[in-house]
């Protein structure tokens, strides 16, 4: 993702306050897709989910992942870690047995578009993907973005406009910035600056999900 340095955001502020009665159109760094992931699928029920790399559900890999009590125990829903997911249709005891269908890079908007299907683990460690900080120079507001999100800031910024940039957990547009940098202007877009993206674990991304954005 690109590093946004207090200096680059004194600039844009400078610059948005001198011209900001000239935007230009911003550009589309298109669909990013950086976020490694793994897609399984239950023998029994045929059922489809997805996991943050490297979060390990494979049957095969130890007897417990066979287990319908550390399933429910230990693998819970990105959406909501309040909730073990959902038992297996077919099988007696609602255990699912899980096999690898493949490892693949998807994009944080794809991962909206499905993350009722995905699972996080309760007892697994960091994942591959980083997660980065951002805040707001100007409204101070601050969120997450996985790293390699453009949040929208690719190219010429127009602060006029509202930000493509959504929530994780419903879908929302991030708020306007709504801070007044020049007689008469609004800004609406946000100025962000990222901190040093660091490997989270993925309950800990599941337990943050209402201030996890993507960009579109």
């Amino acid at each position: 993702m690109r590093k946004f340095s207090m200096i680059l955001v004194f600039i844009l502020a400078f610059v948005a306050t001198t011209l900001a009665s000239l935007p230009a159109q911003a550009a589309d760094s298109g669909d990013e897709r950086f976020v490694p992931v793994i897609r399984w699928q239950c023998w029994g029920c045929d059922k489809q989910f997805f996991t943050f790399d490297p979060d390990d559900i494979e049957a095969k890999t130890k007897g417990d992942h066979k287990m319908r009590d550390y399933q429910q125990k230990n693998w819970v829903l990105f959406t909501d870690t309040g909730k073990s997911i959902p038992k297996c249709e077919k099988a007696t005891d609602g255990a699912h047995f899980f096999d690898k269908e493949e490892t693949f890079k998807t994009s944080p908007n794809i991962i909206y578009q499905r993350k009722n299907d995905y699972i996080v683990l309760k007892n697994g460690g960091s994942i591959k993907a980083k997660i980065a900080k951002w805040r707001c120079g100007n409204c101070k507001l601050e969120g997450h973005v996985f790293d390699g999100d453009d949040m929208d800031l690719f190219g010429t910024m127009v602060l006029t406009t509202a930000q493509d940039l959504f929530n994780m957990q419903g879908g929302g547009r991030v708020r306007d910035c709504g801070v007044k940098i020049y007689e008469g202007f609004v800004a609406k877009a946000h100025i962000m600056a990222c901190g040093t993206a660091t490997n989270w674990t993925s309950i800990k991304l599941a337990q943050s999900i209402s201030n996890l954005w993507y960009s579109d």
